[in-house]
């Protein structure tokens, strides 16, 4: 009984150090800011990968989406994984996305995420957290790969799509790829970002798709 409290608090207390750090504003955020969230496509010559996670219960997916400059959806990808810390799932989310890009041969690519933490881990810039350790390493070895990678902190309602591949994830089972193809569960999210719509803070993708 001891041991499974000390994991609750543990996990709790993992919990609780994503949130701060993740709600901790490294500059001050102007009111546009927070009213005018939207998902910006990449430089020509550039593919844009968002990677995402969920938790939900006993379920944990990671997931990923990368696009080219002109929007169109190169992949998508979710993947089952048997851990509960969200910022865990986010992580190995970064580095599936990343791994995917450089068998694709992508060169110039723009990284985006809502995960504060693991962004500013991989770029040495706050502590690295002992159970990511390995993930990412991994994560650092990949942009020596690439000629160009760009790293950016978005809110999470500039990253719904990668949300939606998420959500999907939840109800299968093992992992998937969609590639070349627009799924169906992920068109009204694509299509809210080709129509360069904005958003406010705190607003659900599902509640403005219905």
């Amino acid at each position: 009984m001891l041991t499974l409290w000390r994991s609750k608090f543990f996990a709790l207390s993992l919990g609780e150090i994503y949130f701060n750090y993740n709600n901790k504003c490294t500059k001050k955020i102007s009111n546009d800011e927070l009213t005018n969230i939207k998902w910006h496509p990449p430089d020509k010559d550039f593919v844009e990968l968002n990677f995402d996670g969920s938790v939900a219960g006993v379920k944990a997916v990671d997931s990923f989406a990368i696009r080219e400059h002109n929007e169109i959806l190169i992949a998508g990808g979710a993947l089952n994984l048997d851990i509960a810390l969200i910022f865990e799932v986010e992580a190995k989310g970064l580095r599936e996305g990343l791994m995917f890009a450089l068998r694709k041969g992508v060169l110039k690519i723009m990284v985006e995420g809502d995960s504060k933490l693991v962004i500013q881990v991989v770029q040495g810039m706050c502590s690295m957290l002992w159970n990511l350790e390995h993930t990412i390493e991994d994560i650092k070895w990949t942009p020596t790969k690439f000629s160009i990678i760009y790293w950016n902190h978005i809110f999470r309602e500039a990253n719904f799509v990668t949300d939606t591949f998420a959500c999907q994830g939840l109800l299968i089972i093992g992992c998937h790829l969609w590639e070349h193809h627009v799924p169906p569960f992920a068109l009204d999210a694509l299509c809210f970002d080709s129509g360069r719509n904005d958003c406010i803070r705190g607003i659900s993708m599902y509640g403005s798709f219905g």
